[in-house]
């Protein structure tokens, strides 16, 4: 569970450029870093990967049940 919290907070900011890859405002998921700079492009497989990543943790923590 550690290693999935670390690897979902590489969207919020914990990473190389220590930006956020998630946007709240658009709810999108930029399509990744480079060496310099967030790829601003928001394209859905990466906002599905966003998703699904939250969606995972959430089900894990018992926040979400079916």
């Amino acid at each position: 569970m550690k290693l999935a919290i670390e690897a979902f907070n590489w969207f919020l900011g914990k990473n190389s450029l220590n930006q956020e890859v998630y946007n709240n405002l658009t709810g999108g998921c930029h399509d990744g870093i480079g060496e310099y700079s967030l790829n601003m492009n928001q394209g859905a497989e990466s906002s599905i990967s966003y998703l699904l990543a939250r969606l995972s943790l959430q089900i894990s923590k018992g926040s979400i049940a079916f």
